[in-house]
């Protein structure tokens, strides 16, 4: 194989991997939108936490709360009510 066909192949083979991230954004940003329009409408109050090493008291802990679960409880935004186990 020649240094052109050989360059040829590593550009197209560039831009397939491009156009793959790209197509798969746009899914994930559609697939986000369609998350929080869902959110909304049946006004449920998720909430997400990730515990670590079995210890659902340990700080390390990971929370989300969805804007729901936040209004629910009286506040406008995670600044008001911090994704913490403390809140």
């Amino acid at each position: 194989m020649d240094e052109y066909a050989r360059l040829k192949g590593y550009l197209g083979a560039s831009n397939v991997s491009s156009l793959s991230s790209h197509v798969i954004c746009v899914a994930l940003a559609a697939s986000e939108l369609r998350f929080e329009l869902s959110l909304e409408v049946i006004r449920d109050a998720l909430w997400e936490m990730q515990v670590v090493e079995g210890d659902l008291l340990n700080p390390r802990n990971t929370l989300w709360w969805s804007p729901q679960f936040i209004g629910l409880l009286g506040f406008e935004n995670v600044e008001e009510f911090p994704e913490r186990l403390e809140s």
